[in-house]
């Protein structure tokens, strides 16, 4: 999963083909819903094929986008390694799909740049914390991002 910049979105945000495919979807990381979020997918190709047929692309045009998407949907190892969402872009020169540690409202766009906005509250803020955790023989430090959590060294604190 690669974490998200803001050199990322400028990167994003600077491809303006004729058309970009912007898809979210919330995903989950076990379970039967890994099917369910295949299905889901499958949908929101079938969203995004009527909006591209609706700007009066031709059928060899609207294949050559969905190709590389349609395969991403019979991938089945990456449907069991999902994290809470499910982002792809793709546009005649552009093809990319990410996951993150956010839950996405299910989307599909087709505009002539890639649909960012539900990407921009994962740059707000650091989220950084610590976590002391106390036992009889223990005491621990953690330092904590909204990504991940590490444990710090202690020793400085009393026992």
């Amino acid at each position: 999963m690669e974490r998200l910049s803001i050199e990322t979105i400028k990167k994003y945000s600077e491809i303006n083909d004729p058309v970009c495919i912007s898809i979210y979807m919330p995903t989950h990381k076990t379970g039967v819903e890994i099917k369910q979020d295949q299905i889901r997918y499958k949908n929101l190709l079938q969203q995004t094929k009527s909006q591209l047929e609706a700007l009066n692309l031709s059928k060899s045009e609207i294949d050559d986008l969905l190709k590389p998407l349609e395969d991403l949907r019979n991938e089945t190892p990456i449907w069991h390694q999902m994290s809470d969402g499910f982002v792809v872009f793709r546009s005649e020169n552009h093809f990319s799909y990410n996951q993150f540690p956010v839950d996405f409202e299910e989307m599909s766009h087709v505009q002539s740049s890639f649909h960012l906005k539900p990407l921009l509250p994962l740059l707000t803020g650091n989220g950084l914390f610590y976590v002391l955790g106390l036992s009889q023989k223990n005491v621990r430090l953690l330092e904590g991002t909204k990504y991940s959590m590490t444990e710090i060294d202690a020793s400085f604190l009393p026992e």
